[in-house]
């Protein structure tokens, strides 16, 4: 039932920030099972707790060092169930945003109120204020 509305929790769909569909989606459990929505969202957030906590077991029981034998196999009732929100958390590719790609780094310059090449700021120090800004950031 959780799982059939991904809305509640993935991240990835487009309804996810929709409090009014999450709110919906929350009422139609809560109706299912005939208790309050304040209930279901507690319920959830416990079993999403418990299903961390194990995660996290097994992960640290297979840290190296530690023997096939002795790795942690969750017996928790819930644990399959929810292995689908095993990657919910995992971070999306990121997209590189850096305005120049040269050898020289670059950064801001306020009274020219851009970026600049370090190599370029070294040749021109022309204020007091540049000059302790340059002092302080390089």
């Amino acid at each position: 039932m959780y799982r059939d509305r991904s809305l509640l929790w993935d991240p990835i769909n487009s309804k996810y920030k929709n409090k009014n569909k999450r709110h919906d989606g929350l009422m139609e459990i809560a109706i299912s099972f005939g208790m309050e929505k304040f209930d279901v969202e507690k319920n959830i957030k416990n079993l999403q707790s418990q299903f961390a906590r194990e995660k996290k077991k097994e992960k640290e029981s297979r840290k190296t060092g530690s023997g096939a034998d002795e790795a942690y196999t969750s017996k928790w009732f819930g644990y399959d169930s929810m292995l689908f929100l095993a990657d919910k958390n995992t971070p999306k590719n990121t997209h590189d945003t850096e305005l120049c790609r040269s050898t020289s780094p670059h950064i801001w310059w306020p009274s020219l109120k851009s970026t600049v090449s370090i190599d370029t700021i070294r040749h021109s120090v022309d204020t007091t204020l540049d000059f302790y800004f340059l002092f302080i950031f390089i």
